[in-house]
């Protein structure tokens, strides 16, 4: 007979609910062990609390003084962001925090080597769409200091922010204190020399015309001082913009510094000249208004030229990098160059004008010009120092007003819960990965297992007919039966007797019908019940429908047929009987003297007899022959116990003499191969297997067959016994 080919079994629901109830251990603890898992890290994750603080970033004030200037005007919402972020700034908060005398208590120094970087992780800055606000958020495994150190950073925001605003002043400051000593100490020169000067001649005032000539020099001095201050104040503001500027584009930022343009050189020239002019026109104030307004629509004129042409040069840079170009520096360094411009204008006027007075003093006495010459200098070191201590002045009054653009708009609370770890979305997570996990285990076991576990895997992987299936049979007592043990209690292997209301009882009685109805047409009288592997419950088999036939009023006989390791005489209780098939090969006894009776009525035992070395050789057809000769005459019903067919071909020999075959599976124990092998070495006497049984199927919750049997106990007709199952 040749093998039915293997084919792969179409999964639908019903037998995929059913693979899940097989395995519904391996499911559960999976599961359990996915959910345990998630609990143990929740547990052991250490608590992680967040607290939030908002600080409003405006547009920077304007400044009165020179440098007034911020960086970058254009989007002071991600400046900001980037300020805050830098580790510098983090510096900045850890030296803060650490003026706290009780941040030890929420801050575990042991556990970190460097307390700014670890700052600098601790937070995140994000800006609020459609607002100028932007929200610190401080993560901490302590909810005081996270609250803590929330509001730490957006309090160095604004310091930071006002220190920033004030740097500018601070500069002019410093650059002032660097001249009002030496304006100082000037004018304390020109006193004495004055002084000294007119002891030593006796002169002690000047002419009407000599002081109107001098007074007026005096004044073309301080302005054009003033206008050198004021020189030296661009071209201080020109470098620290150049230098911001050529961190985006170093050769843009030279070429607009230095006006290496010849066509923006030659028209910052001409600003120069026109400039120039007009201050002569506003200093000698003999010029009409119109030629005045001329002039300078002039020089707006040149101005928007200057600015246009600039224009051209930064839209092309801003297009190439429009994330790094900063434009506005760019237009604040042309403001600054006509400015500049105007200022050597100015220069240059005042220089021509001071000429022009010089020539009218020449007429008048030697004495008298070097006294002017002395008194104006005295004068113009006087103005000096007033105008510095006015400035000086000035700029101490805009600094104590000065505020930075960052405003606290909402201070951090304590957390009350922690962020993480999440355990409703954890447990969720694990939930979902648990199921997923639990059913891929069950299908790959599933896919691995090739064991047969239900009637349509006989019928799928074999030809033969599934004619009974016996649920398991349970353990009554409470010791444990080892799987090695080869006796179990009579209560537990002859369960007919003990139990014969039971479930697995009425199973055995089914089976016996269909041995009767299988094959009506020939008549079967003596059935082989073998099995492929050892364990797979023949014997208990054999034993059960022995007595299921005996009760029916049929006189039935089991033959032991495993020379090798009987059974069936130990489940009677009859292994203290010397005589069996052994003693009969060998012509010790005779047939009649070795079947043994039991107790139950009309069934009878022949047991193997004493174990021989060498069972095969007595094992022929023609010794079993005999033997089953007289049976049939004697008996209405032989059932034969053998020997499994992979390890011996003991049954294949029973087999041919015997009426049929019904081979044993142990559900979820026997495997497909093997099963088919077995049928392999039937293969001569093939048409004699009735079929298959199956046994140990598992009834109790979610068992294979549990939808079939619990309908037995539905008729009543099993009582109570059905309870002690």
């Amino acid at each position: 007979m040749e093998n039915k080919p293997s084919k792969e079994v179409e999964i639908d629901i019903s037998k995929l609910f059913e693979v899940m109830k097989r395995r519904k251990y391996v499911f559960s603890v999976i599961l359990a062990g996915i959910l345990l898992s998630a609990i143990i890290f929740i547990i052991i994750t250490p608590k992680t609390y967040k607290a939030v603080s908002k600080i409003l970033v405006m547009e920077s004030q304007a400044s009165n003084m020179p440098f007034s200037y911020y960086i970058g005007q254009e989007n002071p919402i991600n400046n900001e962001i980037q300020v805050i972020t830098s580790l510098d700034f983090s510096k900045k908060v850890a030296s803060k925090l650490m003026e706290r005398n009780d941040l030890n208590i929420y801050v575990d120094f042991n556990d970190i080597s460097d307390f700014p970087s670890f700052i600098n992780q601790s937070f995140v800055v994000e800006p609020i769409e459609n607002s100028d606000v932007i929200k610190i958020t401080a993560f901490s495994t302590n909810p005081m200091f996270a609250k803590i150190l929330a509001n730490k950073i957006a309090e160095t925001a604004v310091d930071y922010s006002t220190e920033f605003a004030k740097s500018e002043l601070t500069r002019m400051k410093d650059f002032l204190n660097q001249q009002i000593p030496i304006a100082e100490s000037q004018l304390k020169k020109s006193e004495e020399k004055l002084r000294a000067f007119k002891v030593k001649n006796n002169i002690l005032s000047l002419s009407d015309e000599m002081k109107s000539v001098s007074s007026t020099i005096s004044d073309l001095d301080v302005q054009k001082y003033a206008a050198e201050i004021k020189y030296k104040e661009i071209t201080a503001k020109l470098k620290y913009l150049a230098e911001e500027l050529k961190k985006q584009k170093n050769e843009f930022a030279e070429n607009l510094i230095q006006s290496s343009n010849p066509y923006i050189s030659g028209l910052l020239g001409k600003l120069r000249e026109m400039e120039s002019s007009l201050s002569v026109m506003e200093l000698q104030g003999d010029t009409g208004v119109s030629e005045k307004m001329a002039l300078k629509l002039s020089i707006d004129s040149l101005k928007y030229a200057i600015k246009s042409e600039v224009g051209k040069m930064t839209s092309g840079i801003a297009l190439s990098t429009p994330s790094t170009f900063n434009s506005q520096i760019a237009d604040n360094i042309t403001e600054s160059q006509m400015e500049k411009s105007a200022i050597e204008g100015k220069v240059d006027a005042i220089k021509t004008l001071e000429e022009k007075y010089f020539s009218k003093m020449l007429g008048l006495p030697k004495k008298e010009i070097e006294l002017a010459k002395i008194q104006r200098e005295y004068e113009i070191a006087e103005n000096i120092c007033q105008m510095l201590y006015k400035k000086y002045e000035d700029i101490q009054i805009e600094e104590a007003g000065k505020l930075g653009n960052v405003r606290i708009v909402e201070q951090s609370h304590k957390p009350k819960f922690p962020i993480k770890p999440k355990k409703k979305l954890t447990l969720a997570l694990a939930l979902v990965i648990g199921i997923g996990l639990g059913f891929s285990g069950v299908i790959v076991l599933e896919f691995f297992d090739t064991t047969i576990k239900t009637e349509d895997d006989i019928r799928d992987f074999t030809e033969l007919s599934v004619i009974g299936s016996i649920p398991m049979i349970r353990k009554m007592g409470r010791k444990k039966v080892r799987r090695g043990d080869e006796i179990l209690s009579i209560s537990e292997r002859l369960i007919t007797k003990a139990k014969p209301r039971s479930t697995v009882s009425e199973s055995f009685r089914t089976l016996r019908t269909a041995l009767e109805f299988s094959h009506r047409d020939k008549g079967i009288k003596s059935v082989v019940i073998t099995s492929s592997i050892p364990w797979e419950g023949k014997s208990t088999i054999s034993a059960n429908l022995g007595i299921t036939a005996a009760k029916t009023g049929m006189k039935t006989i089991i033959l032991d047929g495993d020379l090798r390791k009987p059974v069936i005489s130990k489940i009677f209780g009859l292994q203290k009987h010397t005589y069996g098939l052994t003693e009969i090969f060998k012509n010790r006894t005779s047939i009649e003297d070795s079947i043994k009776t039991t107790d139950i009525e009309n069934l009878c035992v022949l047991p193997a007899g004493p174990m021989v070395p060498n069972p095969s050789e007595f094992l022929n057809t023609e010794n079993i022959q005999r033997v089953l000769k007289y049976l049939e005459k004697h008996f209405d019903s032989i059932i034969i116990d053998t020997p499994p067919l992979l390890p011996v071909s003991d049954a294949v020999v029973l087999g041919s003499v015997a009426d049929g075959i019904l081979i044993t599976v142990r559900a979820a124990y026997t495997k497909r191969d093997a099963l088919q092998k077995s049928i392999g070495r039937l293969s001569s006497i093939y048409e004699k297997i009735i079929g298959v049984v199956i046994n140990a199927i598992p009834i109790g919750a979610g068992g294979y067959y549990s939808h079939y049997y619990h309908y037995y106990g539905y008729y009543g007709y099993y009582g109570k016994e059905e309870k002690n199952e």
